[in-house]
């Protein structure tokens, strides 16, 4: 038995990072290692995933590393005392972790991983959830430092197999030591909400029973591109008398309200709805006819694992490494990102078209088990820590 840690910035938020971290517990704990969890804030955990205990992690906080602000704040202010107060006493607990293998969580982990390094030594596992395009569509380039992250560890696992390889190209990685463990989703709530009636829950949300609701699930931001969506808005209601656009994720900043201002400004603002930020989201998802998801850099996004877990049609653009997901008119439709005409195209086919509809429903539940499940994912961390181990 091998002593393993995971360190990861938060546990507490509901985006899609944090969640998928748990995922990361779950299949360290369910290893039979032993799995030590490093994290930033103090959350509690659950008690259980998907039926998988995680009553019994030992948790530690990770040391901050705040540098004095300049130029001050009282934000910075706090959090450089609060560091210099509460850091040494994180390093004394750490100091006692002698794992194997410690996974890090993310390029937003990383900066937690420099005041604590030593630990690891040559053995770090940075799992990296972000692309190239993700990083450079996020309003700044930021693919050089992604780079020097990825780069700072010696081993490396990616959620996508096309971001993998993107990676290994731009950096001159050696594949031997660059990982593909894809995402998953909590399958429990999923088969929650199939074993509902999808009508009576439409009724609860406020779904009208004759509308064609589209729902894209994201945070209101540039790179996730829903004024690619609001800019074809006229189009889809042209072709789709019916429809209903459904927007779900946190509205922040200049480019959340200026979609806003732009749909109450048209003559379809009662048929465009900015839910805000939903947690869950699972139920809007399973209440769509259809789940659109137009980002212009994603690595392998879990709501589109959702929507194929719970049978919704999906129309996405082709970035990255969605198409390991969506395989096209398969199991639904991919648009390139700068041909946001043809995902009014494909949305109008499956408003017309129920059979088909249902067809891509059953591919993508069928995909998802046979290539993404939980159990698959618990299997390839467990081999994955085998042959490091192994090597080791």
């Amino acid at each position: 038995m091998m002593q393993i840690a995971l360190l990861t910035r938060i546990m507490g938020a509901s985006s899609g990072v944090t969640l998928s971290a748990w995922d990361v517990a779950v299949a360290l704990e369910a290893s039979g290692h032993d799995f030590h969890l490093i994290t930033a804030d103090g959350v509690s955990a659950p008690k259980s995933i998907d039926r998988y205990s995680l009553e019994n992690i030992p948790r530690y906080m990770s040391p901050k590393g705040e540098a004095f602000p300049n130029p001050v704040s009282f934000t910075g202010l706090r959090r450089w005392a609060e560091s210099a107060l509460f850091d040494p006493v994180r390093h004394r607990r750490l100091a006692k972790l002698k794992p194997a293998l410690l996974f890090v969580n993310g390029l937003n982990a990383h900066r937690f991983f420099s005041p604590i390094s030593k630990l690891a030594g040559d053995s770090s596992i940075l799992i990296v959830r972000e692309s190239l395009s993700h990083l450079v569509s996020s309003g700044n380039s930021e693919s050089h430092n992604g780079g020097e992250k990825i780069l700072a560890h010696p081993y490396r696992i990616f959620v996508s197999d096309l971001v993998r390889q993107e990676w290994n190209d731009y950096l001159g990685l050696d594949p031997n030591f660059s990982f593909y463990i894809p995402n998953c989703i909590r399958e429990s709530e999923a088969n929650a909400l199939l074993a509902q009636s999808k009508s009576e829950l439409r009724r609860k949300l406020g779904f009208s029973d004759n509308g064609f609701h589209i729902v894209n699930v994201s945070s209101i931001q540039p790179r996730k591109g829903q004024d690619l969506i609001i800019n074809q808005m006229a189009e889809i209601f042209h072709l789709i008398p019916e429809a209903m656009l459904h927007f779900v994720g946190p509205l922040r900043g200049a480019f959340a309200k200026n979609l806003q201002k732009k749909v109450k400004q048209s003559p379809f603002s009662q048929k465009v709805i900015f839910h805000g930020q939903v947690a869950p989201a699972l139920p809007l998802i399973y209440a769509a006819d259809t789940f659109l998801l137009s980002s212009r850099g994603e690595a392998l996004p879990r709501v589109i694992l959702e929507a194929m877990a719970l049978g919704i049609p999906v129309v996405s653009s082709d970035v990255d490494g969605i198409p390991e997901l969506v395989k096209h008119s398969e199991n639904g439709y991919l648009f390139p990102i700068d041909e946001p005409e043809q995902m009014c195209d494909f949305l109008n086919k499956l408003a017309n078209n129920s059979q088909l509809r249902q067809q891509f429903a059953e591919a993508s539940q069928q995909r998802y088990h046979d290539n993404f499940c939980r159990k698959l994912q618990i299997e390839r961390y467990a081999a994955l820590i085998r042959r490091l181990g192994e090597n080791g």
